[in-house]
């Protein structure tokens, strides 16, 4: 059967997918008004509730200081006996006048919350009904690109431009996954470095401190010098194998990592500084600390290059995978209207062939 008569046989479930799309063709843009609707409701409602609660603090407030001059027996008798009388009752009237101004004021704003948030459901609900239209609609469309691809992928002689199309379509789709895949890749690797750049940072920082214990070691002297220079040098270590760890699985996720060589932090046994502690042997164990603090500030240089390079990788991937994914875009669509434009025109040509007879792919039955 020729790509011709397979499109007579589908006719008339492609007339239903296109009268039925052309109906829906309008939910994607009240969508998204809808929502924009819905969240800027949501956003009024918040700072309603903020402002109500406010109202409610001041409308407590108003109350009890209504209810103090008002059951205050010692004030009223206080004014009473001392002739001051009218001078209590408009005090009341006054807390009172504006207790019952506060408590308006919250009143009317509760109102206009409760009305608000009435207004936000009906909103959010009119937006749950167009999201499950647009849900249809994005249905509607896979089932005719399913029902065009279907018919036309594959080499055909009849349609030379589908096939050259088709082609490009499926070398840009190609070409999106690689670079896809490279930009997770050198993404991935970034993070790691950052991670790794950060460890670096809290390494240096500890042997920085063993430096500090070493000299005052090595001019003072004492056992709580030596233990806390052992414990910020075996920190150190325990973070240097730590940066290292990072590297390597930085350069398992992306071949282009380059290794920054590796991390050595002077140690000295416990038994050393036992039995072989003094002033001679600590000046060149002072050494060893400031070597390996000029070593760890020149790895760092090096692991920051390697992080700044993938970071960059990354970003050129992400640009490349822009422009792709628009040309496979533009290619798609070109495809899609060949398609379409194919279908229609050897139906209106031919003519379309009675409903009752099934398709040859799909079902006719649509909405």
């Amino acid at each position: 059967m020729s790509i011709s008569q397979i499109i007579l046989e589908n006719a008339t479930y492609h007339s239903l997918l296109l009268d039925s799309i052309a109906q829906l063709d309008h939910i994607p843009e009240a969508l998204a008004q809808q929502n924009n609707h819905v969240e800027e409701g949501e956003l009024n409602y918040k700072r309603g509730e903020a402002k109500l609660r406010t109202l409610s603090k001041m409308a407590r407030g108003k109350r009890e200081e209504y209810e103090d001059i008002r059951d205050s027996v010692i004030r009223r008798l206080t004014h009473t006996l001392t002739g001051r009388k009218g001078r209590f009752e408009r005090g009341r009237v006054k807390k009172e006048g504006e207790y019952i101004e506060a408590l308006e004021r919250e009143l009317t704003k509760s109102d206009s919350q409760k009305a608000l948030f009435q207004l936000l459901t009906e909103a959010k609900e009119v937006s749950a009904d167009l999201t499950s239209k647009a849900v249809r609609l994005e249905s509607l469309r896979k089932e005719l690109t399913d029902l065009y691809d279907q018919i036309f992928n594959g080499p055909t002689a009849e349609f030379p431009e589908d096939d050259r199309l088709e082609t490009h379509v499926e070398v840009s789709q190609g070409l999106c996954d690689h670079i896809q895949r490279t930009l997770e890749s050198e993404r991935q690797a970034g993070n790691i470095l950052e991670k790794a750049d950060r460890t670096m940072l809290e390494c240096r920082g500890r042997i920085q401190k063993a430096l500090g214990h070493s000299e005052y070691h090595m001019w003072v002297g004492g056992d709580n010098s030596t233990r806390k220079k052992r414990k910020a040098l075996s920190a150190a270590q325990t973070l240097a194998r730590q940066v290292e760890t990072l590297c390597l699985r930085a350069q398992t996720v992306s071949p282009l990592v380059q290794p920054i060589g590796p991390l050595y932090i002077a140690q000295r046994s416990y038994i050393s500084d036992m039995f072989f502690d003094n002033i001679f042997s600590s000046i060149t164990f002072h050494g060893k600390i400031k070597n390996s603090i000029a070593d760890l500030a020149r790895l760092h240089t090096r692991l920051k290059v390697q992080k700044d390079a993938a970071t960059h990788r990354a970003d050129v991937a992400n640009s490349q995978l822009i422009a792709e994914s628009r040309s496979l875009g533009e290619y798609r669509k070109a495809l899609y209207d060949l398609r379409h434009e194919t279908f229609q025109r050897i139906v209106s040509g031919r003519g379309i062939i009675p409903a009752e007879r099934p398709p040859s792919y799909y079902s006719p039955e649509i909405l």
